[in-house]
């Protein structure tokens, strides 16, 4: 006898996959992308929001009614991105390992933890702040509001940073999901 609600579930699961490897696509163009503008190389793109996000509007993922749902902007869609990353594709933030060559050390800037039993990066607010914003200290003020209490990420619990350590900036808490 057939089971429908395996036959479901497993389609659902791909749909999911096909739409969040979309989306892992473009989110990993603007990591590149923020990348190659911090460090001044050429780049096919002046700005990370030159980028478009794929258009879920006919998919029937999960995942594009969850975006569609939350009506997500192209931020809300980054910060999304690199909330569940570490959780579906986590090698995508090894880039963020790299070393700052005149300090030897991580770069500041990109914020990130390493995980006690995960071995990759774990993004942070800072981190968010960082692909989003890059140097501009104005853009990155406006940015913070993702993070408020009343945005929805926090507000139906999907997003939030986990509490920073005593005497920590704020952004400094783990992006989670």
């Amino acid at each position: 006898m057939v089971n429908v609600s395996n036959i479901l579930k497993k389609d659902l699961h791909h749909l999911n996959a096909i739409d969040l490897l979309k989306e892992i696509e473009w989110f990993n163009k603007v990591v590149d992308t923020r990348m190659k503008i911090n460090f001044g190389q050429d780049c096919d793109y002046k700005s990370i929001y030159d980028i478009t996000a794929p258009d879920h509007d006919e998919d029937e993922s999960v995942f594009a009614e969850f975006i569609s749902f939350y009506k997500l902007s192209f931020n809300e869609r980054i910060i999304l991105m690199l909330a569940l990353v570490p959780h579906i594709y986590p090698q995508l933030l090894d880039v963020f390992f790299s070393r700052n060559q005149n300090i030897e050390r991580g770069h500041t800037e990109f914020g990130g933890l390493k995980g006690t039993a995960h071995s990759g990066f774990l993004p942070t607010g800072e981190t968010a702040l960082f692909l989003l914003a890059g140097n501009d200290l104005n853009r990155r003020f406006k940015l913070q509001q993702l993070f408020d209490a009343d945005h929805p990420f926090r507000q139906h619990n999907i997003i939030y940073l986990s509490s920073s350590p005593a005497n920590e900036p704020y952004f400094s808490g783990q992006l989670l999901i």
